[in-house]
């Protein structure tokens, strides 16, 4: 048998916290109600593993490497990193190349600080001295913000029980609206707790850490501000790191705080400074630096969270890309008709799932699923040629020309494409398509279910009043808008690229963008640039279309694009794919055995198209990239040497249980364990409990042991942690496990 690993940066982080078992840990270590973060909303359980892997990773860094709090000095941080830096080492030897050198200008500023060695004439700070962070590589779309502030919440209870050192809690994002959305959060989660988080600029630092303004005693302040304004000298809204760095004492919440430009690189290096004697929390849908990568203690990334049922399936479309070294606009256009037959199945797909539904008269309240939509990402607006103005264009003549000559071309090589290379991307699953359903598309379908309309016609452009940055399309031959331009300036692109057009103002100022989620949204087709590929959530996407976007390093660009299309949400409140669904919600069974596999397929599916060679291998690319860093992939191949062999079955005897001489005396309250005991009452309840532990015998034995020569007296009927360990049977199943051990 043949095994080929792809070659990976270890994610050394996450493996340490697998080997640490949550349930063991003492209470004070772990969050009360881990899963609650509103009445409206509970974290699922990806969310939950995440708050419990940094948890027994802090616990393994503070309390078995660091011995806080009765190790409280500097030095004795720096020996604690060492130590995590040497078991590091012992998984992975490469790590020893890491650590950044003097060619950043950062580490110039901050060499003094730390300990460095020269390599190839550089001077080079050693990786140990960054160890003390843990990265969150969680896919967009997978509720990020929920675990950072369930994270402050576990930082604040770890900090009152003197678990970790009381050091200041900051957060950072690079865009102002990312701010507003984790304030809209907290104001959510601080409405059904009773120990609020109170948010301050980090421009008030000072007044709040020196002088207490505003500051309630209860409240958990955190500090926050954009990632993008931290720099080494404080300006109009620049900071200087050195003006808040507080002797390294942070708690760092960086999220997508990394854009890989020189001065991001230099900010990397700040952050690390400020936090040097705290820790550095870092989150993102697209770990690319080895750095991250090593250091995730959670990775529930694009490739785990299709895997897991929780986003659509991905499929990319790669048809001719062998046989085209560029694609021509008759190319082109075949692109944008089979995007468009793909989201009018799309469409009609949920037609027929909400049909067949009231059809059965089953108990769901709203329609299934949600109300499929296509994303067209362009790289250039201004440009003579610009990629914008090129898909406009098609679209027009489409609108048009009701007799489209590439019309069957584009349906045949759809066909071909979707039966020949039915699999997904990502997970395990394959395309499900009726030949007969698809082909009875036709262009009037096309206009009904995308232009909103019975019959072709010209595009009217309506501007929006004070909206500098959004222009709706629809037909003349119909009152609803179809499609959506949102780019950063529209009044240049009225200017230049529309004058031929009429313009028509919007009797209303609402913003078209922020509706697209309402159910009366007749937007069928969002168009724009890199403007909008983060921020903003939404069930609708199933089509995506990149237009030259690939060209230079676009990983982060497109993985989190896609991202953009990949939450489902089949029934109201539950998102997971429906096949997931069936297997824990009994509705949700009926309701698949009720529906067309060919049309949840289509409903469940994210369709990427690219409109050239190089762009579609650039997606192509930054998918592979993010697989790779999943996990190893592995084949396997029968070996022909054993046809002639007979395959040996193992056979085993049973080994006696070895007395065992001492066993540590219990230190717990014996009164309450014993009275545990009692409770019980009946064996067979002892052994339905912790069959997993013990055999039938072992439970008399276990009752002989428990006697009171054995045990450290400990009455203390006001112990209520320990109380709470023996319910969580930690205790009792350690000494079950020491009275059954087997040589």
């Amino acid at each position: 048998m043949v095994r080929n690993e792809e070659k990976k940066e270890n994610i050394l982080y996450e493996t340490i916290a697998n080997e640490l078992d949550y349930v063991s840990l003492p209470r004070t270590w772990q969050l009360n109600n881990i899963e609650y973060f509103s009445n409206n909303k509970i974290l699922f359980d990806y969310q939950i593993d995440a708050i419990k892997n940094i948890t027994k990773f802090l616990k393994h860094f503070y309390e078995d490497l660091y011995d806080y709090p009765r190790k409280n000095k500097y030095d004795e941080f720096i020996e604690a990193k060492k130590k995590l830096y040497n078991e590091l080492l012992q998984r992975n030897n490469e790590i020893r190349h890491l650590g950044p050198d003097d060619d950043n200008k950062a580490v110039k500023e901050l060499l003094g600080y730390y300990d460095y060695e020269t390599r190839q004439n550089r001077k080079v700070i050693n990786f140990y001295n960054f160890v003390n962070r843990a990265g969150f590589w969680m896919a967009t779309g997978s509720g990020k913000t929920l675990v950072i502030i369930k994270l402050i919440e576990l930082l604040d209870y770890l900090m009152n029980n003197g678990k970790i050192p009381k050091n200041d809690i900051l957060f950072l994002t690079y865009r102002e609206d990312l701010i507003e959305q984790f304030k809209k959060h907290v104001d959510e989660y601080n409405h059904y707790h009773s120990r609020k988080i109170a948010l301050y600029d980090l421009r008030q630092y000072d007044k709040v850490k020196n002088f207490g303004i505003l500051t309630i005693k209860d409240d958990i302040n955190v500090f926050f501000y954009r990632s993008d304004l931290i720099s080494n000298e404080t300006k109009e809204k620049e900071l200087s790191y050195m003006d808040f760095e507080n002797n390294g004492k942070w708690y760092l919440i960086l999220d997508e705080a990394h854009k890989g430009d020189k001065e991001d690189s230099k900010r990397q290096i700040y952050y690390s400074f400020i936090t040097r004697f705290g820790f550095l929390f870092n989150f993102s849908a697209t770990f690319t630096d080895p750095w991250d990568i090593i250091t995730t203690v959670f990775n529930f990334n694009l490739d785990h969270f299709i895997e897991k049922g929780y986003g659509k399936n991905v499929y990319v479309s790669q048809k001719n890309l062998d046989e085209f070294d560029e694609f021509d606009e008759n190319e082109k256009e075949k692109i944008v008709l089979k995007s468009l037959i793909l989201l009018t199945a799309v469409k009609m797909a949920r037609e027929n799932i909400n049909s067949t539904i009231r059809s059965e008269q089953l108990n769901v309240q709203t329609d299934l699923y949600h109300n499929p939509m296509m994303v067209i990402y362009g790289n250039s607006v201004n440009t003579d040629k610009s990629d914008l103005q090129i898909i406009f264009n098609v679209l027009e003549k489409i609108a048009i020309e009701s007799n489209i000559k590439n019309y069957n071309e584009a349906m045949n090589d759809l066909l071909e494409e979707l039966q020949n290379h039915p699999r997904y991307i990502f997970a395990h699953d394959e395309l499900i398509i009726n030949e007969n359903f698809l082909k009875s598309i036709n262009y009037n379908h096309i206009l009904k279910y995308i232009y909103n309309s019975e019959t072709n016609g010209k595009i009217e452009v309506i501007k929006i009043p004070k909206n500098d940055e959004e222009l709706v399309l629809k037909l003349k031959t119909s009152d609803k808008p179809f499609a959506l331009i949102k780019i950063g300036n529209i009044g240049k692109w009225v200017k230049e690229k529309l004058k031929n057009y009429e313009i028509n103002e919007s009797y209303d100022n609402q913003s078209y963008f922020h509706r697209l989620n309402k159910d009366d949204s007749s937007i069928n087709i969002l168009l724009g640039s890199r403007s909008f590929y983060e921020g903003w959530d939404s069930n609708r996407p199933n089509v995506m279309m990149f237009i030259n976007i690939g060209m230079g390093d676009s990983r982060k660009y497109v993985l989190q694009s896609i991202g953009r299309g990949e939450r489902i949400e089949p029934l109201k409140g539950k998102r997971k794919r429906l096949r997931f669904l069936a297997n824990e919600n009994t509705l949700a069974k009926t309701i698949k055995n009720k529906l067309k596999d060919c049309d949840v397929s289509l409903i469940e599916s994210l369709f990427v198209f690219g409109t050239n060679v190089e762009n579609i291998k650039k997606i192509m690319d930054s998918i592979k990239y993010e697989r790779s860093k999943s996990g190893f992939n592995i084949e396997l191949e029968k070996n022909k040497n054993i046809d002639d062999h007979n395959l040996l079955i193992p056979v085993y005897r049973e080994n006696d249980i070895p007395e065992i001489s001492e066993i540590p005396k219990f230190s717990g309250n014996y009164e309450l364990l014993n009275n545990y005991v009692r409770w019980l009452g009946d064996d067979k309840i002892f052994y339905a409990l912790y069959n997993e532990y013990l055999q039938v015998s072992d439970i008399q034995r276990f009752k002989d042991y428990l006697r009171k020569d054995n045990f450290e007296i400990n009455d203390d009927r006001n112990a209520f942690i320990q109380t709470i360990d023996l319910i969580n049977h930690i205790k009792i199943i350690y000494f079950l496990y020491l009275l059954h051990l087997k040589s």
